[in-house]
């Protein structure tokens, strides 16, 4: 899901005729990698193809890298996004752990609480999304 060699399927338009195709067929949608398919795209993939995600996977990017823990690098949770999480009912994976065990988990956890409040911008449901830049995650 990154615009790389032999990837086809980048952005939401691309999923769109097989997800029509295909009754029933849901989504997993990986902010990391949708970030890394352009500005604009995780919000893409929610506002225009919300009603199929089933999944979600929750980690934080920086230039060429994907998967970084919650406490580090640029998260991709726009307002849109932020309240697209805040109503789904799916199931939600942190990724990115560094350490293993409870304390990675634990981290994970408390920045995503952080960021469903209302991160770094203070988002409020409601506000109209756009194309807002992505926040800074973390401190480095």
């Amino acid at each position: 899901m990154e615009p790389r060699p032999k990837e086809f399927m980048v952005r939401p338009i691309d999923f769109t005729r097989l997800l029509e195709e295909l009754p029933g067929l849901g989504l997993c949608l990986d902010l990391a990698h949708a970030a890394a398919a352009g500005d604009g795209v995780p919000d893409e993939f929610v506002l225009e193809l919300g009603g199929h995600i089933r999944h979600i996977h929750v980690s934080n990017v920086e230039e060429g890298r994907v998967h970084l823990p919650l406490d580090r690098g640029r998260l991709p949770i726009t307002p849109a996004i932020a309240r697209f999480i805040r109503g789904f009912t799916g199931a939600i994976t942190l990724e990115g752990a560094t350490e293993s065990g409870l304390k990675a988990a634990q981290v994970g956890l408390e920045r995503l609480q952080e960021l469903m409040k209302g991160g770094d911008h203070g988002d409020k449901p409601g506000v109209p999304s756009g194309r807002n830049p992505p926040i800074q995650g973390g401190t480095s």
